[in-house]
């Protein structure tokens, strides 16, 4: 029988991957700890980490924990639905930590866990390579904390998904390394890890990610697969092993049913992120990047070390090990070109790859930060650094030079902690923030001071990483607001207007209302409906930050709302907008809130309808004589019945509200007319009239209605997301043949022995 293994397997014992998992745990502790307890770098001064990931992960846990499926979120942009948002992460294990304890307690554990993973999963890729064991530990660092990495793991969550690259990598090497046989046992479990850690980096929630990743992969499987053809000449084993990661790529997608489909139907609905269309770069308002220098992008994201005179021997170094191997020059060579690829993608506009790969590459155009190619620079970066090392040491090591050696990886880790303490220390210098009203978690964000260095040192020792926010509710100066809104507020919905600056503490995270359980108009949210976004432009609100008053105030009568929250802060900043039309009912030092004149029931009967073509609603809306408390206007593709074009309100009232069940008890009218519930409209709502099912209607181009006759009583809503129930038929069949599949073979091997 021919060998038909490209490479043979490799020997590590458990116990060094245990030492190695150990003292990777302890360095993503010292990383995290330099960065906030030495060099007071704000670990949580990034804009989504306060705003957008701790709430939708808190809301996600506390309905799991309650014993509910968080399918939608009634609390912001008048409900949109929450699991098939993606960043909820309400299937990633990590978010589950946020059912023990807070989310924003969870949110930072995660974070911490990811940077210990992403070293550790690098370092046993390496090791499956064959390399050194500390050549692949310096590796793993480099990758843990390369510059453009640690910011988007840290600061972001948009590097989780890359954190387990390393365990799919190694997977590859490890399917490459036995037979060709699809009965292989070493080689489906090692398919069953690929599997795994790929729906593990979907449910992570940032699928931008796991595209750049699986571009990766479409190149480093092809050119391993072509170095296996030119060592074996097998063409039978590159077929068969092509096969199985065609086959696994198939799996993957369908075991991620359950959370791809949703997302994809909320995508088509959106006109901002959409998977089908693209991305509508002119609603967001943000440029693609300005295209750095090759020279300038190596200097900062990629390259995980200050670019100095201290650096140029161990540089000097690692070129000299990749230059003079043999053993790995063409998978040296493969890292290097990739490197050179990834850095001319994240140039943007200007490089004609990346032009090619946004207009041309299926899913291009969906994302508007090129520079994320860089954590797949980061990547390849620390690959060239371990293999480097590895033949540096294997050159030394052959000539017995036992004292050089150790100077040798003394120097290699030395400069690596002088490089990292360098950058961030530079980085903590530049920070600071002469505009906070008040000290937020209690921390003083002084300036650190090089010549401080052993009060900084001492101050890391007394005050290690806590992984908690410093006071359990950081908004303090908020709360007796928000215990105004609480007590008069049923289901009506506010309006915020807020400063929120990218670089400083927010007044209110984007996503207060679901903090709160509160009700808002305004919110960030990638995957927002068109209906909405379309809605929100016609009204002019802006829904990212809370800036401005909208135009239209008919149109902001119309979400059913009551109250508008307002920050000190907000008018301090903005001093030409005047809000003395409102009637202020609340103040005190840093909030005020104003009462809306006209306030239309959350849940109303009209008996005056007017139909207009759907391109027609928006407009007709904003004009002058349509009169929000008088009249309905509808598709008229979907009216039945005939209705005057003036009547009147009436309210209903709203005996059950869940987030995916509200239940409606009518006013006695004496003729038909319409009712509407002021949420928003998603085809996947059902709804009854005293138990019978009719058909849902969009009112007023955005939010719920049905038509009811006289004599009805009652009207519920109910929410069955139908893309989530068919996923998950998808992903528990998949589950259970590939169970199926394994039992079998497992029990042909047993009976052929």
């Amino acid at each position: 029988m021919p060998d038909t293994q490209c490479k043979p397997p490799v020997a590590y014992s458990r116990n060094e991957l245990i030492l190695a998992a150990l003292l990777y745990a302890i360095a993503a502790y010292l990383v995290w700890s330099v960065l906030e307890h030495w060099l007071r770098i704000d670990i949580w001064g990034n804009y989504d980490n306060r705003n957008y990931h701790p709430d939708m992960i808190a809301y996600g846990m506390k309905r799991l924990a309650a014993g509910d499926w968080p399918s939608w979120n009634p609390h912001q942009s008048a409900g949109l639905p929450f699991f098939a948002a993606l960043q909820g992460m309400v299937l990633y294990p990590p978010t589950w930590l946020a059912m023990v304890f807070s989310g924003d307690t969870a949110h930072v554990v995660s974070k911490f866990l990811h940077l210990f993973v992403s070293g550790f999963s690098l370092y046993f890729y390496l090791r499956v390579l064959k390399l050194q064991p500390l050549a692949s530990f310096l590796g793993g660092l480099f990758f843990m904390t390369g510059n453009f990495y640690l910011v988007f793991t840290v600061f972001e969550a948009g590097a989780y998904p890359l954190a387990t690259v390393g365990f799919l990598l190694a997977a590859v090497e490890k399917i490459l390394q036995t037979s060709s046989r699809a009965q292989d046992a070493v080689a489906n479990r090692w398919s069953l890890v690929f599997l795994a850690t790929m729906v593990l980096q979907v449910f992570a929630g940032y699928i931008q990610t796991v595209v750049y990743i699986g571009y990766f992969l479409c190149l480093y499987i092809p050119f391993r697969l072509g170095q296996c053809y030119l060592d074996k000449r097998e063409f039978g084993f590159v077929v068969t092993v092509f096969t199985r990661f065609a086959v696994m790529a198939v799996l993957a997608v369908l075991l991620c049913a359950v959370q791809l489909l949703p997302t994809l139907e909320m995508s088509s609905n959106s006109s901002t992120h959409n998977l089908v269309e693209g991305m509508d770069l002119a609603y967001v308002n943000v440029p693609i990047i300005p295209s750095p220098t090759v020279a300038e992008t190596l200097n900062d994201p990629v390259v995980p070390m200050t670019q100095s005179y201290r650096d140029a021997l161990f540089w000097c170094l690692v070129a000299a090990g990749l230059l003079f191997s043999a053993a790995h020059r063409p998978l040296a060579a493969f890292y290097f070109l990739a490197t050179l690829l990834f850095v001319t993608m994240a140039r943007g506009p200007e490089a004609w790859l990346f032009k090619f790969y946004f207009y041309y590459v299926p899913t291009g155009s969906w994302f508007r930060w090129p520079e994320k190619f860089l954590l797949l620079s980061n990547l390849t970066v620390s690959v060239l650094v371990g293999v480097g090392l590895h033949h540096c040491q294997r050159f030394i090591a052959r000539r017995d030079w036992r004292l050089a050696g150790y100077g040798f990886w003394g120097y290699c880790f030395a400069v690596f902690a002088i490089a990292f303490l360098a950058r961030y220390t530079t980085a903590g210098a530049q920070i600071t923030y002469p505009n906070w009203h008040w000290k937020p978690f209690g921390k003083d964000y002084s300036a650190y001071q090089p010549s401080r260095a052993w009060y900084g040192l001492q101050h890391m020792v007394q005050h290690p990483a806590q992984f908690k926010m410093h006071l359990q509710e950081p908004y303090t100066e908020a709360q007796a607001v928000l215990a105004f809104l609480r007590r008069e507020t049923q289901q009506e919905r506010t309006l915020a207007l807020l400063q929120i600056d990218l670089n400083f503490m927010p007044d209110l995270p984007i996503k207060w209302a679901m903090r709160e359980g509160l009700y808002s108009i305004e919110d960030y949210e990638p995957l927002n409906t068109a209906r909405f976004v379309e809605f929100g432009q016609a009204m002019g609100l802006n829904p990212f930050y809370h800036k401005s008053i909208p135009r239209n105030r008919k149109l902001l009568s119309l979400f059913g709302a009551r109250w508008i929250l307002v920050s000190q802060n907000w008018l301090n900043e903005n001093p030409g907008q005047t809000l003395k039309k409102f009637k202020r009912v609340y103040r005190d030092e840093h909030y005020q809130v104003f009462e809306l004149p006209t306030v239309i029931p959350r849940s109303f009967v009209a008996s005056a309808v007017r139909s207009l073509p759907e391109q027609e609603i928006l407009p007709y809306l904003s004009q002058r004589h349509f009169d929000p408390q008088v009249q309905v206007v509808l598709d008229e593709a979907a009216v039945v019945g005939a209705y005057p074009e003036s009547g009147s309100l009436t309210a209903a009232t709203i005996v059950e509200y869940q987030p995916e069940r509200v239940v409606i008890e009518l006013p006695e009218v004496t003729e038909g007319g319409v009712l509407v519930l002021t949420d928003s409209f998603d085809s996947n709502w059902r709804v009854t009239v005293d138990g019978e099912p009719a058909d849902l209607l969009a009112a007023n181009h955005l939010f719920r209605a049905v038509e009811v006759s006289a004599g009805s009583r009652r009207v519920e809503f109910d929410y069955y997301p139908l893309t989530v129930y068919i996923g998950a038929a998808v992903s528990l069949a998949t589950a259970a043949l590939i169970a199926l599949f394994g039992f079998a073979t497992r029990r042909r091997e047993t009976l052929s022995r």
